[in-house]
Formats: structure tokens, sequence, C-alpha cells
């Protein structure tokens, strides 16, 4: 901490038997994602940084049960945070530009507390229409995915054989929130707002492979109907 850091080493990732870790007040804006080697690691504080964007590699870190991102300028939040199922306290306090949450992040069955102070969107005032989602919800196109994008997600699905120059983009999928699927570039977005237990208002967006619901009731439905 307080060493006026602005990178972080790839080489971290060697230190494979690291459970606490440290990197507060300093400069860094990347995170490479060789942290995602540092299984043993219990507690991650990078608060009081100039950070924009975590590294879905963050998903490796099976162990992890703090992780402190104050202070920082994070943009948005990667959906395989959802992953770290030993996670029991975030901290995105003071992350001004941070618009929502992934809904990945509310299904974390050991999240006990989850800090949100100074971000924009906490707020006492209910924003909702009546089927609590976002009136602001942009209206977003469906267009198909490609032609790769197709392939790359049938190839995951059927845990088919890959050729090389697959490989690299098929490491960058992401899962649906409702189905697990796998998606890439396209992805139909949707923003439905939660009250916490201290009466603020959350945002959370759900990442979907297609458009499986654009209402609450259809949400409910396409929820039980999965199920």
């Amino acid at each position: 901490s307080k060493n006026q850091l602005k990178d972080i080493p790839e080489a971290i990732g060697h230190l494979y038997q690291l459970e606490f870790l440290s990197l507060a007040h300093n400069q860094i804006a990347f995170i490479p994602d060789t942290i995602g080697y540092l299984t043993q690691l219990n507690e991650l504080d990078l608060s009081h940084n100039q950070i924009q964007q975590l590294t879905s590699f963050v998903s490796q870190l099976k162990s992890l049960q703090v992780m402190d991102l104050s202070h920082n300028q994070l943009e948005s939040l990667t959906s395989r945070i959802g992953d770290i199922q030993t996670l029991a306290c975030l901290d995105l306090s003071f992350n001004p530009h941070l618009r929502h949450l992934p809904a990945e992040l509310i299904q974390l069955p050991f999240l006990r507390r989850l800090e949100l102070d100074g971000c924009s969107f906490a707020s006492s005032d209910s924003p909702l229409n009546d089927d609590h989602f976002s009136l602001l919800s942009p209206t977003l196109p469906h267009d198909p995915p490609s032609l790769l994008e197709t392939c790359a997600r049938l190839m995951i699905k059927n845990e088919n054989q890959m050729t090389e120059r697959l490989f690299d983009y098929i490491c960058s999928y992401q899962c649906c929130t409702h189905c697990r699927s796998p998606y890439f570039e396209s992805y139909v977005s949707r923003i439905r707002w939660i009250e916490r237990s201290d009466l603020f208002w959350v945002p959370i967006e759900y990442r979907l492979c297609s458009a499986h619901w654009t209402d609450e009731n259809d949400r409910l439905y396409a929820s039980f109907s999965f199920s």
C-alpha cells in the first residue's frame, strides 16, 4: 500500500500461496489477468486506485472472501464475479461512474456485506415503473450474433474440439444470466431495480444471450419455465 504504484507486474501470478494482498492507495489503473492464479487468496484490497475495469479472471479466485474496490473509477463490474462463490464482503463504495451491478452478484450464497456508499445510483427514492424495470433502461437492438459467435457458442455447448483460430475468441465468453448459455459480443441487456434491506435502490443488469424476457412478468414466467 501507498507506494505510488502504477502497474501490477504479471509475475504476481506466481505467488500461488498468497492469502492476503493489499495494493491500496496507489495509482493502479489495470489489473493483469494473471491475478487469477492466486487461488489461495482470502482478501484483496485494491481500494483508492484508478481502476476502471476488473478483469474477468477474478472468477478464478476460488478462496476469496473479502474484496475492497472502493474509491476507484469503475465503470462496470464483470459478471464473472458471480463465480466467486466464497465472497462474503464486497466494497464498491465511491465509484462515481458505476452505473449498475451484474445480476450474478445477488446470487452469491455467502455475500453478507455490500458497500455502495458514494455510488451515483444509490438512492432511497424508488426509480421504478410498475414492473420493476427501469424506465431509463435503453432500448437495445436485437441484432443476431455473428457467424463467428454462433460457431463459438455451439462449440462450447457441445464441448467440441476447437481450432487454434477460435481459441482466443472462445476464452472471452460470458454466461447468460438466465440460462447460463455462452455469449460473446452480442447480448441483450435488461436493467432491474431492487431494494436493499437498508432501503436503498440498486440497479441490477441482466445480460442475456437472447431476449428471454422484456418485463417483470416475462422474467418470472421465464424463470419458472426454465427451472
